[in-house]
């Protein structure tokens, strides 16, 4: 008869990350801004005004301190990493997904 391990429990938790909370913020924001954008180009049936472009943009912009924030809290040691991970890549996701919409729209209108 064997006897079995005991689990030994971690009480001591890590705190977060020092950029975890903008890179979340600038995640939420970004894809916000992706989807007011997506449906106001299909309400628009793709003749929107400049507003999208410039919202497109900003989506953009907000993945990519999103992403920058990442890199700054991988920089920190000994932290809670699981967050910004998952903030970063949702924010390459959108990124790639903005990436591909204006590859394709180029594709349509050369």
């Amino acid at each position: 008869m064997t006897v079995a391990k005991k689990k030994r429990y971690n009480y001591i938790h890590k705190s977060i990350a020092r950029g975890t909370i903008p890179s979340i913020l600038s995640v939420l924001a970004s894809l916000a801004t992706l989807t007011v954008t997506i449906s106001l180009a299909a309400m628009s049936q793709g003749q929107g005004p400049m507003l999208l472009g410039a919202l497109g943009i900003t989506s953009m912009v907000f993945s990519v301190f999103a992403l920058i924030h990442l890199v700054t809290a991988l920089k920190d040691e000994g932290r809670n990493y699981l967050p910004v991970k998952i903030a970063g890549f949702i924010a390459g996701v959108i990124l790639l997904i903005w990436i591909t919409i204006i590859f394709v729209g180029l594709r349509l209108a050369a």
